[in-house]
């Protein structure tokens, strides 16, 4: 898998030095399950939102979302498209939290406490904790 992931960044024309993004999405404690056709369509809706993967095009980066528990997943992507242009993935913290927002309401899933704006480093922590979705939003 992770020779597939690298295929578009050893053909890049300006493939970035960090070219992995990252972003772990966790449900609430109090949330019931999702299957995994709802999380996939999470998956898919973070990665279109944050402009890595948008809905309908064909030549977006390729991304992978691993569900190794009930209440979370880790959607992995490269920075660079199919088409060989670098993906720098601007705003893509802002960007997830707007569709945090969304995805919750479609879901009925429990809310972030601090809805409507970035959190700051001390709520990152406790979001990864418990509230949905949490994105770490830089590469690694």
């Amino acid at each position: 898998m992770t020779e597939l992931l690298d295929i578009p960044v050893r053909a890049g024309r300006n493939p970035p030095r960090k070219f992995v993004w990252h972003c772990s999405v966790r449900g609430h404690p109090t949330d019931r399950t999702l299957t995994d056709e709802q999380w996939r369509h999470i998956a898919d809706e973070i990665v279109a939102r944050v402009g890595l993967a948008p809905h309908g095009d064909d030549q977006a980066v390729r991304w992978v979302a691993v569900r190794h528990a009930d209440d979370h997943i880790h959607v992995v992507a490269a920075l660079v498209r199919q088409d060989r242009r670098t993906c720098w993935a601007r705003n893509d913290y802002l960007l997830a939290q707007a569709a945090r927002g969304d995805i919750e309401q479609r879901y009925g899933l429990t809310g972030s406490a601090r809805q409507g704006r970035a959190p700051g480093a001390g709520e990152a922590g406790r979001a990864e904790q418990g509230h949905t979705p949490t994105h770490s939003g830089r590469p690694t």
